[in-house]
């Protein structure tokens, strides 16, 4: 996860990830990606990168 990314989860939290919390929130995202992916392939590639 990026740093600015974390530095916003944090904020958002109002505190500090622990360990290991912001690459648990990464492989859920990419999860979600696949599942999405799998589902409605078309909506999918319409989704931009950040």
């Amino acid at each position: 996860m990026r740093q600015d990314c974390i530095n916003a989860v944090s904020r958002a939290l109002g505190r500090a990830l622990k360990t290991g919390e912001a690459q648990r929130i990464e492989q859920r995202i990419r999860e979600q990606k696949i599942l999405l992916a799998n589902r409605n392939r078309a909506k999918y590639l319409q989704m931009s990168e950040p």
